[in-house]
């Protein structure tokens, strides 16, 4: 094999945030070698800028039956009601984790935990740690993780999974120092490697949630389900262009924060009059748009909040997919949330399931035995990266990318419709036929024309998928099928067909 370092693990997992670092916390239980990789320093992911707090059913009047019944409700009935039943049952005990790994979770002077109901909750679930609980969070799982001796390979970036006959057999990656490649040789991966932010024009999410996780599931065959659901957080800075898209927590609407518009009305009365500010993200973000388009926005595009008052793959219960020694956590993967997140519930699923995937792969991993990556597949990858690395002259990744995030933010954004979203595949296939005249003169540059790759892949997943869902429920709004239906109480799974992309309608998973 071409110029190649080749290492072996038991377990590799890719991303470092708060998803990977309990997978590997419980897969090291087992004494196995685990191994963590990232494009990112060691305790750098975007779980750290989550501030408003983790959602848990942990003390009166909450329970895990109404934690249940509101994430349901909260992602418009589509969720997997057995994931949702182990989600809300088990995330007491991770919080207990938790604080045994040195997280200071906000408590009352009685000593008993400190929370609050955030948007569509029934009762208060949201826990916190200051104003930076993702923070906090993080400094307890990277001690743990410390502690329990896996390792961690920083500045990595993967650009291919291998398998053959269904089952995984390692991962390439590029050394962000270096630029020397490196083979994971492995029994076992578990993709944690965040959401995709990164395909829109405006976002809170940080530069590196740039997709490739949905990209590599869908390239190995993993089905992907209900691609069409992206979430719009509705508070985020809009001015001064510095800090343009930086998150606003909803810990601020949780705590009498109010939205006004332009001429100082309280407008959230005119579209969620009993929940107010404490609507549903996708329902607070669509009363934020109007506003703005029927031209009560302000002069830089956004609304005030008054803070004057204040005091997409699949997976099973264990992680794994369809492919043999494939697992997946966190916000790469779906199934619990539905068509809506309620705040709060994303680092709380990460636990849940960062533990259960993490579990999974370990108790595949002590039995299955290594399977040999092919020379020709190998090389084939090798030689698409030195194509990049080769080419001096020629378009930029940034280019390409910013025309994507534009067509994306207009055709596929919080508001949709058949011709516009039909225009966005249209530009996607336009900028796919650039693709081969991006140049990578560096080692970032490089990174980026990779990562751009995997970003118009899955922007096309979810245009196709936004296409197919022919009603609005939860985060997928359409003009032209403003109803929410009955019959559409269904998912949406896509997967690869040679090269093409397979669309199957799916009834949702019940608890019974």
């Amino acid at each position: 094999m071409k110029n190649l370092e080749v290492k072996s693990v038991d377990i590799l997992i890719l991303g470092g945030g708060g998803a990977g670092l309990r997978a590997a916390i419980e897969a090291a239980k087992s004494k196995l070698n685990v191994a963590i990789i990232s494009k990112e320093a060691f305790g750098r992911a975007h779980t750290e800028k989550a501030m408003g707090g983790i959602n848990v059913a942990i003390k009166a009047p909450a329970t895990p039956k109404q934690h249940f019944q509101d994430t349901l409700k909260g992602g418009w009935y589509i969720g997997n009601q057995k994931l949702i039943d182990i989600f809300a049952r088990e995330m007491p005990d991770r919080i207990h984790d938790l604080v045994s790994y040195g997280v200071n979770f906000d408590r009352l002077p009685d000593g008993s935990f400190y929370t609050w109901a955030g948007g569509k909750q029934s009762a208060p679930l949201n826990l916190c740690a200051g104003d930076y609980t993702g923070r906090e969070m993080m400094h307890g799982l990277v001690a743990e993780t410390q502690k329990r001796g896996v390792t961690f390979i920083a500045d990595h970036y993967v650009t291919k999974l291998f398998a053959q006959s269904g089952q995984i057999q390692g991962a390439l990656a590029i050394d962000l120092k270096t630029s020397a490649l490196v083979f994971f040789q492995t029994k076992a991966i578990i993709l944690a490697a965040g959401g995709g932010g990164q395909l829109y024009k405006i976002t809170s999410n940080e530069p590196s949630n740039t997709a490739e996780g949905y990209a590599f599931a869908y390239d190995l065959g993993a089905p992907l389900v209900d691609m069409e659901f992206i979430q719009f957080h509705p508070t985020g800075m809009a001015y001064p262009e510095s800090v343009h898209g930086s998150l606003i927590t909803e810990k601020v609407r949780g705590h009498k924060g109010k939205l006004i518009n332009n001429i100082g009305e309280r407008f959230m009365k005119r579209y969620q009059p009993e929940r107010m500010e404490l609507a549903g993200r996708d329902e607070v973000a669509r009363a934020i748009y109007t506003e703005i388009k029927e031209g009560r926005g302000t002069k830089h595009g956004g609304v005030y909040l008054d803070v004057r008052e204040l005091g997409k793959e699949e997976i099973l219960k264990w992680g794994a997919t369809p492919i043999d020694g494939f697992f997946a956590a966190g916000e790469v993967t779906c199934s619990v949330h539905g068509a809506n997140r309620l705040g709060g519930n994303s680092l709380a699923e990460g636990q849940v399931f960062g533990r259960r995937a993490g579990m999974g792969a370990a108790k595949f991993a002590k039995i299955a035995s290594q399977s040999t990556v092919s020379t020709k597949d190998l090389n084939a990858e090798i030689d698409r990266i030195g194509a990049l690395n080769k080419r001096k002259n020629g378009i930029s990744f940034e280019a390409i990318r910013r025309d994507l995030k534009e067509t994306m933010w207009n055709n596929v954004g919080i508001v949709r419709k058949r011709a516009n979203m039909g225009k966005a595949l249209q530009d996607i296939s336009g900028l796919d036929r650039r693709v081969d005249e991006m140049k990578a003169g560096n080692i970032p540059e490089l990174q980026g024309c990779l990562e751009t790759v995997e970003m118009l892949t899955v922007a096309r997943l979810i245009a196709t998928a936004a296409i197919a869902r022919t009603e609005s429920r939860g985060a997928h709004y359409r003009e032209d099928f403003p109803q929410m239906k009955k019959e559409w109480e269904k998912n949406i799974v896509i997967t690869k067909n040679n090269s093409a992309i397979q669309t199957r309608i799916v009834p949702t998973v019940k608890r019974t």
